[in-house]
């Protein structure tokens, strides 16, 4: 059975007088096409208010309108400032209204205190485990960013205890279970849709999804994964520049490995957009080690008892 493309449930630039033609193609502030009003759309879907949705698809625009003129947005004395390659004060390639709207909205984040991506994912956990049994978790933090996690499967099942551990599988640098386990009702064939989501409702989104199709039968003794299906989102400072998924483990069977759980993963690398200075990015609430590159894994796995969800950064 063929799954269904997932719609998803974490989005991320002075002046001079110019000839008459510069930059014509740019001289216009930035508009909304269809294929905006799309993504903005998607953003809404999952979570965000129309304006936060707005406002982060004009940042990722203008940030694609710096990247042909090879510009950076950069911090100078603590001032945000649109540099040339070499650094040196330049032309902005956009128009003065576009312009005014970059440099306000990062200098605005300058002021904040921000929450690290590791800090939301451990806050989460916690929620979960203090509040266990719900479909959707979402936590709002006061610099604007929030992070959630949902899972589409509720269940009860007539086994009552995990008989099994995940000491059988591979396990992910980082990795903490954000999903609480959600038992089987018995035998059938079952969808299940896991989604990491993130934002500071102001400069980047970012999503993560995997969803899987599989079947529990014999009694629930054998669990087979049919087909998965990956998705994800970005929009803002932050790009998808790599990703990769599948099914790690397709069957688990009591008379077999049951310590091996049936397991997918969507595992995808981001990238801050190379148009905004390393200055800037602390600006930025995810608060990654290392530079303008980090990965979101999500994993799904499914034992004999339930599902279980997780979440791996680094």
């Amino acid at each position: 059975m063929k799954l269904k493309k997932f719609i998803p449930i974490l989005t991320i630039v002075g002046l001079s007088i110019l000839p008459m033609n510069a930059f014509a193609a740019q001289d216009q502030s930035t508009s909304f096409d269809d294929a905006d009003q799309a993504k903005i759309q998607m953003m809404v879907d999952n979570g965000l208010s129309q304006s936060a949705a707005e406002h982060i698809r004009k940042v990722g625009k203008i940030l694609d309108k710096l990247q042909k003129s090879g510009q950076v947005v950069d911090l100078v004395n603590n001032e945000v400032v649109i540099n040339s390659p070499d650094n040196k004060s330049a032309v902005p390639g956009i128009s003065k209204e576009d312009e005014d709207f970059i440099k306000n909205t990062f200098q605005e984040e300058l002021t904040k205190t921000h929450v690290s991506h590791d800090k939301k994912v451990s806050d989460l956990q916690e929620n979960i485990k203090n509040y266990p049994g719900r479909s959707e978790y979402r936590i709002d933090y006061p610099d604007g960013s929030f992070i959630e996690a949902s899972a589409k499967l509720e269940r009860t099942d007539n086994i009552k205890y995990e008989k099994v551990s995940t000491n059988g599988n591979y396990h992910y640098a980082n990795e903490v279970e954000v999903g609480s386990g959600v038992s089987y009702p018995g035998d059938g064939t079952y969808n299940h849709t896991y989604t990491m989501n993130e934002s500071d409702n102001k400069q980047y989104w970012d999503n993560v999804q995997i969803g899987i199709n599989y079947t529990v039968s014999n009694g629930q003794h054998h669990v087979h994964i049919n087909d998965y299906g990956p998705d994800q989102h970005s929009d803002g400072v932050v790009f998808v520049s790599n990703s990769g998924a599948g099914v790690s483990v397709a069957d688990t069977d009591y008379n077999g490995d049951p310590t091996t759980w049936c397991a997918a993963y969507n595992q995808v690398t981001f990238n801050v957009s190379g148009n905004v200075s390393v200055t800037l990015f602390g600006v930025f609430s995810i608060g990654i080690n290392g530079g303008h590159t980090w990965t979101q894994t999500a994993i799904t796995r499914e034992s004999l008892v339930s599902q279980h969800d997780y979440a791996a950064h680094s």
